[in-house]
């Protein structure tokens, strides 16, 4: 939050320095969407009967879209969406897990932070409240088990996007959402189910790395 408060405080000294002597500057497209892949680590605590379980499945890929309206050069909104997978082929036929999947929808605020000619900016998100589902495919007793529950998430992230043309940026980002559960559906050709975890909620809270393009 501290990281957040301080690049806005930034955004606003920026705004108040005088325009570049020879003319305005080009301005910011209104609209742009990013399109981006990489890496995603769970970093949320693990249940001591899960730790075997899952430790194959911590990290895996993410493919992740954001759509913002910019207001102006400093602040736009909008909304991300991030699909993360983790796989283990390997699981146990017996009781494992053989793959999760994290979805996370947030409308957000982007804070931005452009070069002086628009083609480069620093850009910070902040979603104080998002979705965020999770999805199990597992094994039990050699019985094959779908495992889902949502719940409410929220996230930030901070980034950079380079212009590569007029319309197309390099755009690279970390992100971290935070998300937990406390109940879930479990499906299996026996019926469906409802498992109560209590206190001991399922936190899968997400470290993202990812890189992709930017279109204005």
């Amino acid at each position: 939050m501290k990281t957040i408060i301080l690049f806005v405080v930034c955004c606003l000294t920026w705004a108040s320095l005088p325009a570049i002597a020879g003319g305005e500057s080009k301005k910011v497209p209104r609209v742009s969407v990013g399109l981006r892949g990489g890496w995603s680590y769970r970093v949320g605590n693990i249940l001591e009967e899960e730790e075997e379980i899952l430790e194959n499945l911590l990290s895996g890929y993410n493919v992740n879209a954001d759509a913002y309206y910019h207001l102006n050069r400093f602040l736009a909104v909008g909304i991300d969406y991030t699909f993360s997978r983790a796989t283990n082929p390997d699981a146990n036929p017996v009781l494992g897990v053989y793959s999760t999947g994290i979805h996370n929808a947030c409308p957000s605020v982007v804070f931005t932070l452009h070069s002086r000619d628009r083609n480069n900016a620093f850009v910070a998100t902040l979603c104080p409240v998002g979705y965020a589902g999770y999805v199990e495919k597992s094994v039990t007793d050699g019985v094959n088990v779908l495992i889902k529950g949502g719940n409410v998430e929220t996230s930030t992230s901070v980034g950079y996007d380079l212009g590569l043309s007029r319309h197309v940026m390099l755009s690279a980002r970390v992100a971290f959402h935070s998300a937990n559960l406390k109940k879930m559906t479990a499906k299996s050709k026996y019926g469906k189910t409802t498992i109560d975890l209590g206190d001991d909620r399922l936190d899968f809270s997400m470290l993202q790395l990812s890189i992709g393009l930017r279109f204005r």
